[in-house]
């Protein structure tokens, strides 16, 4: 009979979800854009995915970079294949570049230097691969005319059109980690760990005839130094709110309402969250950070119809009405290292779990019939036995104990611990060897003294643990690591919850795929059931077989 009331409530929660979901369908088509991530890792062999970039010319072709190697797809991310490994101990892929003057040239920056292929990829040749293991470490690689800038873990350093010799830029830029190079038709954009500097193009040419040294403008400083540079009041205010800690994660240029690239907008990603600029950094403005976990933000990039995304440590997430949202529809792990457009109609995720692709482009369906296929997908999942999410979502805290009472016990055990008293005993042995000549009826014989024994007994009290005790600081560290750790569960549970449920739906629709796509669904929600297995001890299958059961009993 519970099991029935059980069911009554669940219907009555989807119907009212369904509503929910077709009031929202005008938005829906208004936006008419795609928020279901797919999977595009075949033929990829390691997990891990560091950097994507697509070629400027042909968005079908879409390279990525491991820690192993640097893969390519000739079919907008349908199959990779391998592109390029190096022979080193490094062979971490870290930045995808192409040459704007000629994109069938592509670079590479590796954990072993930078490589270069001319003939979109049928020969490589190593331009940059010093002895020092910090400085081949290279994070970006630009090529400006005929001359290459290389970010480096110790340095910027540049060579001069066909020149061999690579020189290492002075002053601030030559002593410390350069993370990101990025350019316009105006400046470089240069970033080290919580600066931007820039640098105006022209100069490149200039430099060349005048043996300039390298001259840099600091446009942006996490934590408000206070140099005087040209930064405008409303900037060094933002700055100053930054903690010296605080970095600059990525850097992207911006687009016009017309989708051409603005020469003058940039966007940084920060620990604080996404600050930009439309006029080459003369002035900043933050952009509300409501919805987005600023301190896991990992890369950003900008549509051409102005989206802005960002991947974080914990999702990918899209700004839309004044705030952030979660785009998590497809992707079952929250650890998203790169995220980047092919400039038309796809978004691509680089994650611990492979490549994934989001098509923005307007909704195929009329309303009336996502209506419908939302009627008919609601009813094919009710009939299915699943718990409900809060009961999954109990099952993994009671199997990782990470429970709200354990900590509840733990103070309750600390208090109680004032009243039990503290006991102690002792006993003690004296064996003495004093001997001494008998004073008795026998004094010419030598006796031998006596062994004395001690014992006692004492207990105490310490009332004051009654208020506190030092036992109080350890329960709330690690009651705030309890947290967080009981975040992190039920976050994952949820979301992989609910991304089987999107299984489900497409499967109760199995005219709509093909049979290769259909067995594709089939095994993700296997996948997606073992994880849930695996966050609940076995609990999900185990509940699901027992509700199949009585599911087939009553009927």
């Amino acid at each position: 009979m519970r099991f029935r009331e059980r069911k009554i409530k669940r219907v009555r929660v989807i119907a009212t979800l369904l509503c929910s979901l077709l009031a929202g369908l005008d938005l829906v088509s208004t936006h008419a854009s795609s928020t279901e991530w797919t999977e595009r890792s075949f033929g990829i062999t390691e997990p891990q995915i560091n950097c994507i970039a697509v070629h400027p010319n042909s968005p079908q072709m879409i390279f990525v970079g491991t820690p192993q190697a640097l893969y390519r797809s000739n079919n907008q991310g349908e199959s990779f294949q391998l592109f390029f490994k190096t022979q080193s101990s490094h062979p971490t892929i870290n930045a995808i570049v192409f040459d704007e003057a000629q994109p069938s040239t592509i670079m590479v920056a590796t954990d072993s230097g930078v490589f270069i292929s001319e003939d979109k990829g049928q020969t490589w040749q190593s331009i940059y691969q010093p002895k020092d293991a910090n400085s081949r470490r290279c994070l970006a690689v630009i090529k400006i005319d005929k001359d290459f800038y290389i970010a480096t873990a110790v340095g910027l350093f540049y060579r001069r059109g066909k020149s061999s010799t690579w020189h290492k830029a002075s002053g601030i830029l030559g002593q410390q980690s350069i993370n990101h190079l990025v350019k316009d038709s105006t400046y470089l954009y240069i970033s080290t760990t919580n600066e931007l500097y820039r640098w105006k193009i022209e100069s490149s040419i200039k430099g060349k005839k005048n043996k300039e040294t390298f001259s840099v403008e600091e446009i942006f400083h996490l934590g408000g130094r206070g140099e005087s540079v040209a930064i405008e009041e409303n900037t060094r205010e933002a700055n100053e709110a930054m903690e010296a800690t605080d970095q600059i994660k990525d850097l992207a240029l911006g687009y016009g309402g017309n989708g051409a690239q603005m020469p003058n907008a940039i966007y940084l990603a920060t620990d604080k969250g996404i600050i930009y600029s439309q006029d080459h950094g003369k002035t900043w403005q933050s952009m509300p950070s409501d919805g987005l976990p600023n301190e896991h933000v990992t890369s950003l990039t900008v549509l051409p119809n102005q989206e802005i995304f960002v991947a974080t440590q914990k999702g990918v997430y899209l700004f839309k009405e004044n705030h952030w949202e979660s785009i998590y529809q497809g992707i079952p792990t929250l650890k998203i290292f790169d995220v980047t457009h092919d400039g038309r109609s796809y978004v691509y995720a680089g994650t611990d779990h492979g490549v994934f692709a989001l098509k923005r482009e307007s909704a195929s369906l009329q309303e009336s019939e996502q209506k419908n296929e939302a009627l008919n997908t609601a009813a094919a999942i009710d009939s299915q036995p699943d718990p409900t999410i809060r009961e999954v979502q109990q099952w993994a805290i009671d199997y990782a104990e990470v429970h709200p009472n354990k900590i509840r016990e733990w103070r309750r055990a600390a208090k109680l611990k004032a009243i039990l008293p503290t006991v102690s005993a002792g006993y003690d042995r004296n064996g003495t060897e004093l001997y001494h000549w008998d004073s008795g009826a026998n004094p010419d014989e030598l006796l031998k003294g006596k062994t004395y024994s001690d014992w006692d007994i004492s207990v105490s009290w310490d009332l004051g643990e009654l208020i506190w005790n030092n036992d109080q600081t350890s329960i709330d560290t690690r009651s705030k690591l309890m947290v967080e750790l009981r975040e992190d569960v039920l976050d994952q549970v949820t979301r992989l919850y609910f991304e089987r449920r999107r299984i489900q739906m497409d499967l109760a629709m199995p005219d709509e795929m093909d049979t290769k796509k259909l067995a594709e669904k089939k095994m993700r929600l296997e996948e997606l059931s073992a994880h849930l297995d695996a966050l609940t001890g076995g609990e999900f299958s185990c509940r699901i077989e027992e509700r199949a059961q009585v599911l087939s009993q009553n009927h």
